[in-house]
């Protein structure tokens, strides 16, 4: 019986490899770089210097590049002017989608594999994004708590004057680190 089912699943790996199928390949994970066009959810938002950090769970895609896409994605936005993006709103997204990073180095840090134990399984650099018309949530606690960290970080600018101090302050009551100096840091 063992040797019959090692036969089948030989038989199928050379016909889908017959076929031009990857199955070695779980969807969402291909080796090379793709342009999309998406609408996607926002998870979590890191606010940095040139813009947001954000995870994404797509909804739809717009362009045909990718089918159903059920997993997460890290992706890098430049910040518009408009309003701050908030978890649980929607966006449009145009860009390029990249494989996670192999590891260089043996014994060190994978950052490929820390960001799929996290369930994101590509990286994306944004080009264009915009706002849907969809209302976002009415409440969400992700939301909630990412308003009230930004309101925070605001009194700490307002009232603390000096912008090391308060870089430092929102540092350590806030876990934020995009205002410090490299040289503090």
């Amino acid at each position: 019986l063992l040797y019959k089912d090692v036969l089948i699943a030989m038989a199928i790996y050379i016909a889908a490899t017959l076929y031009g199928i990857n199955i070695n390949v779980a969807p969402g994970t291909e080796k090379e770089n793709k342009n999309i066009q998406a609408v996607a959810v926002v998870k979590e938002v890191q606010s940095t210097v040139k813009g947001y950090k954000t995870t994404l769970s797509f909804k739809a895609m717009l362009s045909d590049s990718l089918q159903y896409y059920p997993y997460n994605i890290l992706a890098y936005l430049s910040k518009d002017g408009s309003r701050s993006l908030l978890p649980g709103d929607e966006i449009i997204i145009v860009g390029l989608m990249t494989p996670l990073p192999l590891p260089q180095n043996p014994y060190v840090f994978d950052y490929g594999s820390y960001l799929r134990r996290k369930n994101i399984q590509n990286i994306c650099y944004v080009k264009n994004w915009s706002f849907t018309d969809k209302k976002p949530p009415s409440f969400s606690l992700f939301r909630w708590a990412y308003i009230v960290h930004l309101r925070c970080a605001n009194i700490l600018d307002k009232y603390i004057a000096h912008k090391d101090n308060s870089a430092i302050a929102k540092g350590l009551l806030l876990g934020e680190k995009t205002d410090i100096d490299r040289e503090t840091l």
